[in-house]
């Protein structure tokens, strides 16, 4: 073919404000929305899916779940998740907007929340 099909790229570039403006405005979405469950800690001995579902049936997380972890020692809960289809487990450090936003309720422990909010503040 003279003219034939080209792969081409249609992604676009953003910024790094733009990116954190739009962290901070959909959790503080989903912190009025009553998405948000918050927990004192979670860690798991060993990877064990149906401790992780004990855990999240006594929260009453319903549809799907985002699961955001300090990143410290939570290996084994991001292990535990991988087996759960309606569940994502992500550290804090790595969350984006769009995994907010997708997901039904998003299920974060206290320490997690304090990383993400300095991660907020630190971006002013």
């Amino acid at each position: 073919m003279v003219f034939g099909p080209k792969p081409r790229d249609f992604s676009k570039k953003v910024n790094k404000e733009t990116r954190r403006l739009a962290v901070e405005k959909v959790v503080s979405s989903r912190l009025i929305s009553g998405d948000v469950i918050t927990l004192d800690a979670l860690s798991l001995e060993k990877p064990c899916t149906k401790t992780l579902l004990k855990v999240l049936d006594a929260v009453d997380a319903q549809g799907t779940v985002l699961l955001v972890v300090d990143g410290t020692n939570n290996r084994n809960v991001i292990l535990s998740s991988r087996n759960i289809p309606h569940v994502e487990a992500v550290a804090v450090e790595s969350v984006n907007s769009y995994q907010l936003l997708r997901n039904d309720k998003v299920v974060i422990t206290e320490n997690a929340l304090s990383v993400l909010a300095q991660r907020l503040v630190e971006g002013k």
